[in-house]
């Protein structure tokens, strides 16, 4: 089988390694950038601050309206009141032509980052701080917190009193829906960006709502799955009355 797969790809090898060597990528070999179960980098949409998830597969996709972009699924650690665990999401990269560098794109290996190292250490840092605070909490926050709306993230400025509760916050916004990780593109000259999340046409299937996968002993697990936690907290602002995602740094 080894053998077999070695002389099938022997034409692929013979192009991807000298791409890999100067860092770039073509769409046609995004399949071969990413393997099941490493890190792949990211920002998140609401907050533009950086995160992680967990790879599970890729596939090439279109939108309802024909855009064709590589599907990632994935999964990252969140919070939803009562169990901490495994969350499915999903993102993708749109379809470009040539060859682009590896860390310029939307979603790529953490591997590939040119201070991977650091990033991990700043993510774990994040993982221990949500960790800390993703139970019922009262605390003071300045800064920007934001809600998805059809879709998309909007953010406004916050300085008040908050109410840390996924839980109640879950309960109060049934249909929440999550945005999607992959950075808004335009269609030609139409300035409507691009929905990856789910198609135009219908409703937000019943996934945007948190379901845990498994429980997860981050104590026990360390690094692994801290650099995979939510950078977001779920919340209440008592001045503005209004559930909001909060940053967790």
């Amino acid at each position: 089988l080894i053998q077999h797969i070695r002389t099938t790809y022997t034409d692929t090898r013979a192009r991807l390694l000298p791409l890999l060597i100067s860092g770039e990528i073509p769409y046609d070999l995004l399949w071969t950038l990413f393997k099941p179960n490493t890190f792949a980098y990211t920002t998140c949409p609401g907050t533009k601050k950086q995160r992680c998830i967990k790879y599970d597969f890729g596939e090439e996709r279109s939108t309802a309206d024909g855009v064709v972009y590589f599907h990632i699924k994935g999964r990252y650690i969140d919070f939803d009141g009562k169990v901490f665990g495994e969350v499915p999401v999903d993102t993708g990269i749109l379809k470009y032509r040539g060859s682009k560098p590896i860390n310029s794109l939307d979603v790529f290996p953490l591997r590939y980052h040119e201070n991977a190292d650091q990033v991990r250490t700043e993510l774990a840092m994040c993982g221990r701080k949500f960790r800390s605070v993703k139970s019922i909490q009262h605390l003071q926050y300045s800064g920007t917190a934001f809600q998805v709306v059809r879709g998309e993230p909007v953010a406004m400025s916050i300085s008040s009193r908050i109410i840390i509760d996924a839980a109640q916050f879950r309960k109060i916004n049934p249909n929440y829906t999550r945005p999607s990780l992959i950075k808004a593109a335009n269609r030609g000259h139409d300035s409507n960006p691009i929905n990856l999340w789910f198609d135009d046409d219908g409703p937000p299937p019943s996934s945007n709502v948190v379901k845990v996968k498994a429980d997860v002993d981050v104590d026990m697990q360390g690094e692994e799955h801290l650099i995979m936690c939510s950078p977001t907290v779920l919340g209440y602002s008592l001045n503005d009355k209004l559930w909001r995602k909060y940053p967790v740094w």
